[in-house]
């Protein structure tokens, strides 16, 4: 499915058929995220390295969102141990390594 669409629309689709009205659509999922990332950004100094531990399902959509198109996390679902980089600014996500097995 994420060959054909976006994360943030099969969110919108999971809420949709969710009969518990308890999934996130896109925007709610986004919002959270960006929500979570300022709180890390706020919190830090400059240059601070951060460690995140995440499922990969967070990864892969963060990579899809904010990566570049040398990634493909539509058909690479990260690694169990995958390191992912992503620069955090304020309001501001930019996924520059995926999937890698070593720093």
């Amino acid at each position: 499915m994420l060959e054909e669409v976006s994360p943030l629309v099969v969110r919108d689709r999971m809420k949709k058929a969710d009969p518990t009205g308890l999934a996130e659509n896109g925007e709610e999922f986004i919002t959270r995220i960006h929500h979570g990332f300022n709180q890390i950004f706020d919190s830090s100094d400059d240059n601070d390295n951060v460690l995140i531990v995440s499922h990969g399902t967070l990864i892969r959509a963060l990579a899809i969102q904010y990566g570049d198109s040398s990634m493909d996390p539509v058909h690479e679902f990260p690694l169990n141990g995958g390191i992912t980089k992503i620069i955090v600014g304020p309001n501001k996500l930019t996924v520059t390594e995926y999937n890698q097995t070593s720093i």
